[in-house]
């Protein structure tokens, strides 16, 4: 979420619209991290607060400054009744358009509840009575401190610009995976969240969606019922990524189709050194109830404590490929369906925040902590689903390895309450093995200094809600868990006194 600044003069302000849930890719639309249907706006002392209940899946969300010549500064939800695409200056119009509820529930908030931290609270609470969050916090009690967030790339398919082939390699076998447990576990992190990407046949993305084949070369079966064991008395949760709704290829399944009756790929599922290959949609139309029910009953088959869903908390779309059409509220229902069933049988991590898909997920990964909006004098980012999520869902942002800067990484996810998260992988993968950010034993040593630093801070303070989060000066913020713990970051270079508490440069402390 981002705040803006209705009252900075920047005259080169123009109307923001941003589609709830991302763009839509059937109509060739870019995705952008809008996780949770909600907006308000603040005025003094009085404030309100506003969350789209029903027709979320078509909404977005506007803001507009009051121009010079008069009028007022606006905050506001419009919705796409009857989905369009323009190709060829020609529109072309879905065959079906929506016909359920258009609803939206306001909050009026007034004194110093009149702030973004408050209007996340209220979020949660109508999120709760929607029982589109659980209210499950028993987790939490049954860990031992604060967990790391890893990501392991199993293995990879093609060169880095090659979609269409290439071998398969092998980046972590499951022995490797075993040593790199070990090794963290020697270094005192003792909670781990493991992701493994690349497992299945096909790579880092999977060749299709009716099931799933563990690809051989990490290692046989029997290894694999080793691993597991070994895994669970280690204390390490183990996730198997998948894709519910992708495949690298259509092949003899249908894909989505756009308006014009091309097929509708993505963008890429991810940005990790190795190739991420572009995907396609499954028509759920078509296919969806098969080919889904199929892959589920393959996943709880296989041993993995739980299921990491690439897609389902990324991406919503259209599908055009059938006379019927299914708009984005039928993908959203088959979505938290396919989630339902998965999380029955398995622990279920969701990459992204699309709240929709976190009611049955126990880790939400990958959250973007940036504004959608550019950043600048009037557009701000600052933790707003963070504060619907904390104490309810253990959350990480972006591998600090993959952060264009991973000090800055590693201080917002102190500052938003995050788990410290890297993706890596064993084998050195045709870069400079020095200066490969992905090897792991180049960021061994930075994963535990990490660690430890934040474990001081939060282990427990993992099941309390924020209650608080300001700007105090340039560069430095406090963050307020419950009624007596604050953390201040500081991340100018230079040490910094506010209210009688000095924190260094880039770092941070925390009081109470």
């Amino acid at each position: 979420m981002a705040i803006i600044d209705t009252g900075s003069k920047a005259e080169k302000f123009k109307r923001i619209s941003l589609p709830v849930y991302g763009g839509d890719p059937s109509l060739g639309e870019k995705t952008s991290a809008v996780y949770v249907p909600a907006f308000g706006k603040r005025n003094g002392e009085s404030a309100f607060f506003a969350l789209i209940e029903s027709a979320d899946a078509i909404s977005k969300i506007n803001a507009e400054k009051a121009l010079k010549t008069g009028g007022l500064n606006r905050v506001w939800a419009d919705f796409e009744i009857t989905p369009s695409v323009t190709e060829e200056k020609k529109t072309l119009l879905s065959k079906s358009s929506y016909d359920g509820l258009v609803s939206v529930s306001y909050r009026f908030l007034s004194g110093d509840n009149a702030n973004y931290v408050s209007m996340a609270s209220a979020c949660r609470e109508l999120l709760i009575r929607s029982s589109v969050l659980s209210m499950n916090e028993t987790e939490f009690s049954k860990t031992e401190g604060l967990p790391l967030s890893l990501t392991l790339i199993a293995s990879a398919k093609g060169e880095k610009t090659d979609r269409k082939g290439g071998e398969q390699k092998v980046l972590t076998s499951l022995s490797q995976a075993k040593d790199v447990i070990s090794f963290l576990r020697s270094k005192g992190i003792k909670n781990i969240t493991l992701r493994i990407k690349g497992l299945f046949e096909g790579g880092l993305v999977q060749t299709g969606f009716s099931s799933v084949k563990l690809f051989s070369s990490l290692g046989t079966k029997k290894e694999l019922e080793e691993f597991m064991e070994f895994s669970k008395s280690q204390n390490v949760s183990v996730y198997a990524d998948v894709g519910l709704f992708s495949a690298s290829s259509p092949g003899a399944e249908s894909a989505v189709k756009i308006g014009g009756g091309k097929t509708a790929i993505s963008e890429p599922l991810g940005n990790s050194s190795s190739s991420f290959e572009n995907s396609f949609r499954l028509s759920p139309e078509k296919d969806a109830e098969k080919n889904s029910d199929r892959l589920i009953a393959s996943l709880l088959k296989t041993g993995f404590d739980g299921i990491s869903l690439s897609d389902a908390g990324k991406i919503l779309y259209s599908d055009f490929s059938s006379k019927k059409s299914a708009g984005r509220t039928k993908i959203k229902a088959e979505t938290e369906t396919r989630c339902g069933a998965l999380s029955s049988g398995k622990k279920l991590m969701i990459s992204g925040g699309n709240v929709y898909a976190l009611k049955y997920a126990s880790f939400a990964n990958d959250l973007w902590y940036t504004a959608k909006c550019a950043e600048n004098e009037f557009c701000t980012a600052v933790p707003f689903v963070q504060s619907i999520l904390h104490g309810f869902v253990d959350y990480s942002h972006t591998a600090f390895n993959r952060a264009k800067n991973g000090e800055t990484a590693f201080l917002k996810a102190v500052e938003y309450g995050a788990v410290p998260s890297w993706e890596w992988y064993f084998e050195n993968f045709g870069t400079d093995e020095e200066k490969d950010g992905f090897y792991y034993m180049n960021k061994a040593d930075d994963a535990r200094r990490y660690y430890e630093r934040m474990s001081e801070v939060f282990s427990d303070l993992r099941n309390k809600k924020i209650t608080a989060h300001r700007k105090l000066k340039s560069g430095v913020f406090c963050t307020e868990y419950g009624s007596s713990v604050r953390i201040y970051v500081n991340y100018n270079k230079k040490d910094v006194s506010v209210g009688g508490v000095t924190v260094e440069g880039k770092s941070f402390v925390r009081v109470g």
